[in-house]
């Protein structure tokens, strides 16, 4: 019984081993998560560019 025991903690406290798919669906979100907030910003940043270029300056 206590061998059991012991078998079950063991198992409790393994880490879990990441695969290719695990990483590739992780990337795959993170680039989900990411892209469209880098798309905002630089959406955001060219219009400032855009108004200190062609409006401030003149």
């Amino acid at each position: 019984m206590k061998n059991n025991k012991n078998s079950d903690e063991n198992q409790l406290y393994q880490k879990p081993k990441l695969e290719f798919k695990d990483i590739a669906a992780i990337t795959i979100a993170m680039f989900e998560v990411l892209v469209p907030i880098f798309a905002i910003a630089f959406t955001i940043f060219g219009f400032i560019i855009l108004f200190i270029t062609k409006v401030w300056l003149n």
